[in-house]
């Protein structure tokens, strides 16, 4: 019968008890075990789960609970908000690429209308003027496949460095009791988490009624629901998470709702912008 081993097979450090102190490595048996390797996936994947079905059910059913309870540092119970962002944003990215990659950027021009088009681009920088035709030329020529393309690989990467301006502007909102920068972050790191989850379903319904064309009409009445649905869930959330009244919460909520459309508006145009230059 071999004996429990006294130091961490990773880090050497003494074993105090089941579990590394210093790494955090199981002192369990050998990684040449087999009951070691099932033990550690078998862990891991109900750990996950218990974590992953927690925060969704919660962030769906109970807006704004999630980043209550994160920023009251109960987070082990919890995915990491931004590894449910990041795990989220690519499925819904994805599918966007999937269902809508045709309806972003559709060019129909004669081969005799291009050249005459991509002429006529004009800038007063002469260093960007041929870089700028260039572009033009390639994307009238595969109808704006190319465009389309890059601006899809280019757009979680622009939503994800427009979360943070979108919750700078919510410490103007939010100033009195002061509230930490990181703790909006968190909350629209949710939001989004959320948001996307449930654009996510009307994206998988359509793609359904490629097949089955007479889901097209329930895909139309479940995207105008979504939109509703997400207007309450952000109104519901801010009245959870900052615990502010139905007026004053209704106010901030049409503020923030203009403010971030106008700055969805600039980084969906930048975005097409830093697409073109990078063709």
């Amino acid at each position: 019968m071999s004996h429990p081993p006294s130091h961490c097979g990773n880090c050497e450090a003494p074993l105090t008890g089941p579990y590394c102190a210093q790494c955090g490595q199981s002192a369990h048996e050998s990684a040449r075990s087999m009951h070691a390797l099932f033990h550690d996936g078998w862990h891991s994947l109900t750990h996950l789960d218990g974590r992953l079905w927690r925060t969704l059910w919660l962030l769906l059913v109970k807006p704004g609970e999630v980043s209550r309870q994160f920023v009251a540092n109960r987070r082990a119970s919890f995915i990491p908000p931004f590894r449910l962002y990041l795990v989220i944003s690519l499925v819904f990215f994805g599918l966007i690429g999937v269902s809508h990659h045709e309806d972003i950027i559709h060019i129909s021009m004669k081969p005799s209308e291009q050249a005459t088009v991509c002429g006529n681009v004009k800038t007063n920088l002469p260093w960007m003027a041929d870089r700028l035709r260039a572009t033009c030329l390639k994307v009238v020529a595969d109808g704006g496949a190319s465009l389309s393309s890059m601006f899809l690989a280019s757009l979680p990467r622009a939503m994800f460095l427009f979360l943070p301006l979108i919750a700078a502007g919510m410490l103007l909102l939010y100033w009195r009791p002061r509230r930490w920068y990181v703790e909006h972050l968190v909350f629209f790191l949710h939001n989004h988490s959320a948001a996307f989850l449930m654009a996510s379903v009307p994206m998988l319904l359509q793609l359904l009624a490629r097949a089955v064309p007479a889901l097209q009409a329930a895909f139309y009445v479940l995207e105008l629901g979504v939109f509703f649905w997400l207007v309450a869930y952000l109104y519901l959330a801010m009245r959870r998470f900052y615990g502010q009244g139905r007026a004053r919460t209704l106010a901030k909520l049409a503020v923030i709702g203009v403010f971030y459309a106008l700055s969805l508006v600039l980084m969906i145009g930048f975005t097409a912008i830093f697409s073109a230059m990078s063709l």
